[in-house]
């Protein structure tokens, strides 16, 4: 005990020696610098805080400052104002031995609470869902963007001091959420960025009405983002990025899954549309008659092989994309005509699309499971990636197939 007092007393003289850096603004979650790494040594010296004095006021330095203020009689806000700052700084404060750490606020679970949360959320441009009382995948990033840009943990929780926040007077609004609040410079940058991926063809005018929301949220569904119309700091980085997934590539997704692989016996409008292309091409010179007879399987042998495709008489995605001037590449990413082992992939039709699919279904994500890799199940892949910290491609490899194994406790 005598050692342990000792070393209190020698780390309070190492940082009164020190000049302070503490200013007389309120130190919160978010926040860095040498006042937070100040802090952090008051708070080691009271044996409250054990992590690394990295001047970062993360959820660690948060849960210390809570800590303190309990054992000092102080309002528990996880927030260093004057009197914290006072009390930690006088070198006569209560240790953390004195009492055992509080237990964290329990978050806001009610719908009523999520409700009003949303509601206010709207209010300040972060949410454009329904109030639906939810705390759900749309509502959790409202959360995020609202925390990030009023400088608090972002962890998508409803916890005390984001309630505080929302219900205070001073918070700080959706950058782009309305026409009426939108920055004109913000609003004209996402336009010209949302035109560059083909979402938006209107007039870069800097309003931010109708048209450029709808727009926003065609992009964020395609890219497996809250389509709420609402640009926060994910939305953002999207718009900002080279890679993200263009609206050709989601138009053309959409015509390629629209057509069908067909094969000899096969009757109907595809079958149709197929001799028409294949005739087109001179590759065809039978009746159109929609019958996937002896003609259209020789018609389509003779299109593959001019076109370097497996000669197997099916018209199947790749001699589909070949026939509609679809670019395979970019639709099916590193596409090939025998899947690679282990991998399922956009495309890809049988039992284990299926069976991962189920697997998803489990873990909440709304997608039918019938057995064939389309663009839903190509976003709810790449949405439990996200989640999940895994490289976002859209396929089920062995390691994402392993996380949603462990996710299910199989």
């Amino acid at each position: 005990m005598k050692k342990t007092l000792t070393s209190i007393l020698a780390l309070l003289l190492i940082v009164t020696m020190c000049c302070s850096a503490f200013a007389d603004n309120v130190l919160r979650p978010g926040d860095k610098g040498d006042a937070v790494k100040e802090a952090q040594t008051w708070l080691k010296a009271y044996g409250y805080y054990s992590g690394k004095l990295d001047g970062v006021y993360g959820d660690a330095t948060t849960k210390a400052v809570r800590h303190f203020q309990q054992n000092n009689g102080l309002t528990m806000d996880g927030k260093i104002g004057s009197k914290t700052r006072s009390i930690l700084t006088s070198g006569g404060a209560v240790p953390a031995s004195a009492q055992p750490a509080p237990t964290e606020p329990a978050t806001a679970n009610t719908a009523a609470e999520i409700k009003a949360a949303q509601t206010l959320l709207k209010q300040y441009g972060y949410y454009g869902g329904k109030l639906n009382g939810k705390l759900d995948a749309a509502t959790k990033e409202a959360i995020k963007n609202f925390q990030h840009y009023n400088k608090l943990t972002e962890n998508g929780k409803l916890d005390t001091e984001t309630l505080t926040k929302l219900n205070g007077s001073d918070v700080v609004k959706a950058p782009i959420s309305d026409k009426e609040t939108a920055n004109k410079d913000d609003v004209k940058h996402v336009q010209t960025r949302l035109a560059y991926y083909g979402y938006y063809t209107m007039a870069i005018d800097g309003l931010y009405g109708n048209g450029t929301i709808a727009a926003v949220k065609a992009f964020q569904k395609a890219n497996g983002l809250p389509a709420d119309g609402v640009v926060g700091k994910k939305t953002l980085a999207k718009l900002d990025a080279d890679d993200s997934v263009k609206k050709q590539v989601v138009d053309d997704t959409k015509e390629l899954e629209s057509h069908p692989t067909l094969r000899k016996g096969d009757k109907g409008k595809a079958v149709k549309e197929l001799q028409n292309l294949l005739k087109a091409a001179g590759f065809y010179s039978g009746k159109v008659d929609s019958t996937y007879g002896t003609d259209t399987v020789k018609a389509v042998k003779a299109y593959q092989k001019a076109n370097g495709l497996v000669e197997d008489g099916k018209c199947g995605p790749f001699t589909w994309a070949k026939l509609l001037g679809i670019d395979i590449s970019t639709v099916m990413p590193e596409a090939t005509e025998a899947p690679l082992d282990n991998v399922l992939r956009w495309g890809d039709k049988g039992e284990a699309v299926k069976a991962m699919q189920q697997k998803l279904r489990q873990l909440g994500y709304k997608i039918a499971a019938d057995g064939i890799y389309g663009e839903k199940t190509v976003l709810a892949v790449r949405k439990f990636q996200v989640k999940n910290g895994l490289k976002e491609d859209g396929k089920v490899g062995p390691a994402t197939m392993a996380v949603i194994d462990s996710k299910l406790g199989l």
